[in-house]
């Protein structure tokens, strides 16, 4: 977790607030809420990944999710409730 700390350090709202179009107060709210939420989970679907950032942008999301503690175990059972069987393997 200190390593992400580091990572997002360098980005606080105020310097992506031009690059996303959303403003800094605005995205602090939709953090505070995300991780105040009983459950809650930032979800990607294929076309995330399958453009020329979709690694990074995949690992952000679970990190967002982690950092965020949505992250618990055998989330994708409510994400993916018709996939059960395919996933419990895992």
């Amino acid at each position: 977790m200190e390593t992400l700390k580091n990572i997002v350090a360098d980005y606080p709202p105020e310097k992506v607030a031009a690059q996303t179009g959303i403003e800094a107060h605005v995205i602090r709210q939709l953090v505070r809420d995300f991780s105040q939420a009983n459950a809650a989970v930032a979800y990607g679907r294929v076309g995330l990944s399958t453009q020329a950032f979709g690694g990074a942008c995949r690992w952000l999301l679970n990190a967002f999710n982690v950092a965020n503690g949505q992250y618990r175990q055998n989330w994708w059972r409510d994400v993916y409730p018709t996939c059960h069987g395919h996933f419990s393997r895992f």
